[in-house]
């Protein structure tokens, strides 16, 4: 969630030793936790969250970000497709840390917790062991693990008395995890389009408070509702440190589904210009990228670690045993056609009432595969 990750790395192995030797905190120093404003690239679409410690006495100002990855980990690429994505604490001085964000008139807001002096240090010393080369990595996971629950996780270890959670968002309980992705990809259509096709119905369930702090938002919203248990709030201020502005949304028509119906509009239009004996090769392209789609998904779900998407329903339409129809019997093809015309006429006639939630922009490649498949079922079944 952060692209100053080279910058943040050469600083760690640069500074660490320096900041090492700071073992004990002033009385004047200040732990806070940052939150950065969603971003436009799809990993900076939910925002962030880090840890700034501030100590005036020893011109210390730090910021520990659980939000870095490294390419240069042996077999990066392969571990990340596989879901094993190893993300890691990185170190930096403060004053390099606004920089990405304010570039992209990104809304900084910084909170400065309410821990005892005893506290504080305990959170120093833990953060340092856990910035350790040994101990720094770690399996990061979408919604359960990730730069903003670590925070909330770090910070609830070091409270003593321990802390009371009078949740701000309460209005917006009883959503899945996809409506609040949902939330953030206003903005990004084809992020969202990304999501829905790769995640399955399994981050349709209701999510609990909780789970809503893997949004760096939700876990500022979380402190600033908070109490320990004395009764004394979780935040003692609050303040503003840069003032972006907010995303606009995606013109209608640079999204996805704009686009889609065109497409669907332009291929009808072809067809009815073509020969239906000569069509058949018209549905290469379609019936190719609807199978690889459902290979990839399929590969994510029996394959990999990403535990989200499984059960992925999109499965019904985006059928990999379409990339083997010129390999079966012709006796058997025009069944299976038939079949997966029925299945995809189904899959619209009940679009908002499955139990996974379908991306509009679909519904216009649906339906041409429902037409197509039902189409060639019937063609190849004549005499």
């Amino acid at each position: 969630m952060t692209r100053a990750v080279h910058l943040a790395a050469f600083i760690l192995v640069l500074g660490l030793p320096v900041f090492a030797q700071v073992d004990s905190l002033g009385p004047q120093a200040k732990i806070s936790v940052l939150t950065c404003a969603p971003g436009n690239l799809i990993y900076e679409c939910f925002g962030h969250s880090a840890i700034r410690v501030h100590d005036p006495q020893h011109k210390l100002d730090l910021v520990f970000n659980y939000g870095i990855f490294d390419f240069n980990r042996p077999h990066f690429t392969l571990n990340f497709a596989k879901g094993f994505m190893e993300y890691r604490l990185g170190m930096s001085p403060f004053v390099h840390f606004p920089r990405t964000y304010t570039l992209d008139n990104r809304t900084i807001t910084e909170q400065v917790i309410n821990l005892n002096p005893a506290e504080k240090q305990k959170l120093w010393d833990f953060l340092l062991w856990n910035a350790r080369p040994e101990n720094r990595y770690y399996l990061y996971d979408y919604f359960y693990d990730n730069c903003a629950t670590r925070v909330l996780d770090v910070i609830e270890k070091q409270v003593d008395t321990g802390i009371d959670y009078h949740s701000p968002y309460a209005d917006s309980l009883g959503l899945s995890l996809r409506d609040l992705l949902y939330r953030y990809t206003r903005s990004n259509t084809w992020s969202k389009l990304g999501i829905d096709l790769c995640l399955g119905a399994v981050i349709d369930q209701m999510a609990t408070d909780r789970v809503y702090n893997f949004l760096p938002d939700y876990v500022m919203q979380t402190l600033d509702g908070a109490k320990r248990h004395d009764g004394s709030p979780m935040v003692l201020e609050t303040r503003i440190l840069h003032q972006g502005s907010p995303r606009p949304p995606d013109p209608w028509y640079a999204q996805p589904t704009a686009w889609f119906w065109v497409i669907f509009l332009l291929i009808f239009w072809i067809y009815g210009k073509t020969a239906i004996p000569k069509r058949k090769y018209l549905d290469l392209p379609l019936m190719l990228a609807s199978g690889l789609l459902g290979l990839l998904m399929a590969a994510l779900w029996a394959f990999t670690n990403h535990h989200a998407s499984a059960y992925n329903m999109n499965l019904l339409w985006a059928q990999p045993m379409l990339l083997l129809m010129p390999l079966v019997p012709s006796r058997l093809r025009p069944r299976l056609y038939l079949a997966q015309g029925f299945t995809c006429a189904m899959l619209l006639l009940g679009w908002i009432w499955w139990p996974q939630d379908f991306n509009p922009a679909l519904v216009p490649l649906v339906a041409l595969l429902a037409y197509r498949c039902l189409a060639l079922g019937l063609w190849e079944r004549r005499p």
